[in-house]
């Protein structure tokens, strides 16, 4: 049976194998658009979608945009009722419903007329978003979703949606309607690679095939902005061009050009790419922080930027692959990473097939670099830049240990502008990099044998909607600023979310508010969780949660003296199951700076109702038994509307440093759905820790013992940690 069982799996996967690769057959034969300025007024295309896949049609045939009306067609959908929608389904070269003539309606948008309707492909409607038929044109801007890979969002000059096949998600339409969607909101059951993604599109012209088709000589590149990557299909992370004076020999040199891990919206690894002459395929190449070029000739091979352009590099197109190019020098010289140097671009021989001498390009859109926060993480780079890391500038005016404290900060400015940080993090950054290159930098010491009162609050807001079904942000920020916490927990935060916060960047309205810092971290887009504090956070770090319905995420605050965190985890089991072990796994990270670690949030797991049934407490469960302490009492409902136990505060025992004073939900079922919590802290340890006893040599009230409760001989070596000395945790 089990053989039998296999042999029929098996012929399933070779059957439905064929039929996707018969499928792009039908496709294969017309000439691809790469180019948004590659279409002709007039002539006629088929607009593919990006995927294949929907409820009840897994074909694995290309699904086109089209008027074709088939047994999804529901009732109102009557073409008496003079309504005519857009649908996608199964590609059919012979149909004239799938074909679609553009025409140029300004200088870079284009209107589609369906073939058999005599009509346009129209936009956002009454219909739920469905996209209908319009009897006017409707001008749509083709955007690259990747320069030269031949797919596009198609915006109107009325939203930026994209339409997008919506029938996957909605029973209340047919099944193969379009409807618009967000531009690159990808949230959709499947993952791109078997389904492929909604409101993306590819463009085939009805006349000419592939040999009518030829691939030019030289690579085709819009003017903008762009991470140039590496075409190596063997590589499992995406690596780019750096601008980073981060050697002697680039010191030495004044600049090079380097390569390591793109680290999306570092903009040392952003260029601005311009054509010169696009027909020889002549560029200029500069860097966004430095706004030097890349510099057309070499030094001892490798590859440096210049203050000023001295010959435009070429890009030459790689033959049987319209994604991927060669960047050459004036002698024709290819660009590539050298085999003996991980890190310096070097030059080599123009004919060579070595993979790493390909390069591909991700384009940026410019509107996210005039983002204030794009703008500090620049600033930021740029104060790197001209301060200079420490290791390479002779600062002869500075200490060994101002150098060091020097270091250290540039190091850590480093990692803000590679990963991202907010606003905040990157303006403290920005002043101390100045104030550390004069000497005038100290840096901050935990002193963990001192003990501090610290007070805690953890509050779902609900985007500042109460029960009583109004909106009313300032009545929120009376609410926290009443508990006079010194740092707050929040979720369920807007940002810009939409109509129903009144488009407000509320983190920061509640910061101003409550007058904290105030950092933000975006679960959905313009939706997620935030910390409030009174102190200026020293660095910060966003953990993503094992997701449910939504991304879940957790946002990690380090100040002078303690790591404090706010999370929000998914309401199914499987998120409850698998957040616990990455919880501990960041804990355990900060367990070597001593520094006591706070958690707090909404936990949703008090495993009362039959919507968390089957995993009644699970996520309770595992921390308790993995070292850390609740702070919460367990008993008083947190959620205003029912008696669910679902928002804590914890610490990590490992790191220990944290005892509970006292701990209260605050009684107020207006404001949100959820009450705050709120509690009061002592944070440090004993001041002596030589106290730990001996054994043997002390009563047994005295004794030293292990967080499992073991005795333990402190007469030997006792390794760094935490332990239990006169009823006490005790750090050594």
């Amino acid at each position: 049976m089990m053989k039998t069982s296999k042999i029929l799996l098996f012929l399933a996967a070779l059957l439905l194998s064929s039929i996707s690769v018969f499928g792009q057959d039908l496709i294969e034969g017309y000439s691809r658009v790469y180019y948004a300025d590659e279409l002709q007024d007039g002539k006629t295309y088929f607009l593919i979608s990006d995927r294949t896949k929907f409820n009840g049609n897994n074909t694995g045939k290309p699904k086109g945009m089209s008027y074709k009306l088939d047994r999804y067609t529901i009732s109102w959908d009557k073409p008496s009722d003079g309504i005519y929608f857009v649908y996608w389904g199964d590609f059919d070269e012979e149909e004239e419903g799938f074909q679609w003539i553009a025409e140029k309606v300004g200088d870079d948008q284009w209107a589609f007329k369906n073939k058999v309707k005599g009509k346009y492909l129209g936009v956002k409607n009454s219909y739920d978003d469905d996209v209908l038929f319009s009897s006017t044109p409707v001008g749509y801007t083709l955007t690259d979703l990747e320069e030269g890979a031949g797919r596009f969002f198609m915006t109107s000059s009325d939203n930026s949606h994209s339409p997008h096949v919506q029938g996957y998600l909605r029973s209340d339409r047919p099944n193969n309607s379009l409807a618009k969607q967000n531009v690159g909101d990808d949230n959709y059951p499947g993952d791109g690679a078997s389904y492929g993604y909604p409101g993306r599109w590819q463009i085939y012209a009805l006349e000419g095939g592939s040999g009518d088709d030829p691939q030019p000589e030289f690579y085709s590149v819009a003017d903008g902005y762009y991470n140039i990557l590496s075409a190596n299909p063997e590589l499992t992370e995406k690596m780019c061009w750096k601008e980073w004076m981060a050697d002697e020999l680039a010191y030495d040199e004044e600049a090079s050009l380097f390569w390591g891990t793109l680290h999306e919206g570092d903009p040392r690894s952003i260029f601005y790419i311009e054509a010169v002459d696009k027909s020889q395929g002549l560029y200029k190449v500069y860097n966004y922080v430095t706004d030097l070029y890349v510099s057309n000739t070499t030094r001892d091979g490798y590859v440096f930027m210049s203050d000023e352009l001295q010959e435009p590099l070429t890009f030459r197109t790689v033959q049987g692959d319209r994604r991927s190019f060669y960047v050459c020098n004036a002698e024709g010289d290819t660009l590539f990473v050298g085999n003996g140097d991980k890190r310096h671009i070097r030059a080599a021989a123009s004919e060579t097939d070595n993979d790493l001498a390909t390069w591909k390009l991700q384009k940026l859109d410019a509107a996210s670099l005039e983002t204030p926060s794009a703008k500090l993480r620049l600033a930021l780079a740029r104060k790197m830049e001209e301060v200079g890391y420490p290791d390479l500038v002779p600062y002869n005016n500075l200490s060994e240990e101002q150098i060091q404290a020097l270091r250290n900060l540039w190091n850590k400015a480093d990692e803000v502008v590679s990963t991202g940080a907010y606003d905040i993090i990157y303006e403290r950054y920005i002043s101390e990099l100045v104030a550390a290159s004069k000497g005038n930098y100290v840096e901050p010491v935990y002193d963990k044998y001192q003990k501090l009162p610290l007070r805690v609050l953890s509050y779902n807001v609900r985007h500042c909607a109460g029960n009583d079904g109004s909106l009313n942000l300032a009545r929120t920020a009376r609410v926290i600023s009443a508990q006079n916490a010194d740092v707050v927990a929040l979720q369920e935060v807007d940002s810009v979310f939409g109509s129903r916060s009144n488009y407000k960047y509320q983190i920061k309205e509640l910061s101003q508010a409550t007058g904290m810092y105030g950092i933000f971290c975006s679960a959905l887009t313009g939706y997620g969780i935030g910390i409030l504090s009174k102190e200026l956070p020293l660095s910060v770090k966003v953990v993503s949660l094992t997701s449910d319905f939504e991304p879940r995420r957790m946002l990690i605050a380090e100040f002078q003296n303690y790591v404090f965190a706010s999370l929000h985890v998914g309401l199914s089991a499987n998120a409850r199951r698998g957040t616990g072990p990455i919880i501990k796994a960041e804990a355990e990270r900060w367990v070597e700076t001593g520094k006591p670690l706070i958690i707090a949030g909404d936990f949703n797991d008090d495993g009362t109702d039959g919507e968390m049934e089957g995993a009644r407490g699970v996520l309770t469960a595992y921390l308790q038994q993995n070292g850390f302490t609740y702070h919460s009492d367990l008993t008083t409902p947190t959620w205003s509307d029912g008696i669910y136990i679902i928002d804590n505060i914890i610490s990590y025992d490992p790191i220990g440093g944290v005892e509970k004073v006292s701990y209260e939900v605050v009684n107020d079922k207006v404001t949100s759905d959820h009450m705050p919590i709120l509690a009061d802290l002592i944070i440090g340890f004993d001041e002596d820790p030589d106290a730990i006893g001996k054994v043997g040599e002390c009563p047994t009230n005295d004794a030293t013992f292990n967080l499992s409760g073991q005795m333990v001989n402190a007469n030997g070596k006792l390794p760094q940690g935490v332990y239990i000395f006169g009823g006490k945790k005790v750090l050594k």
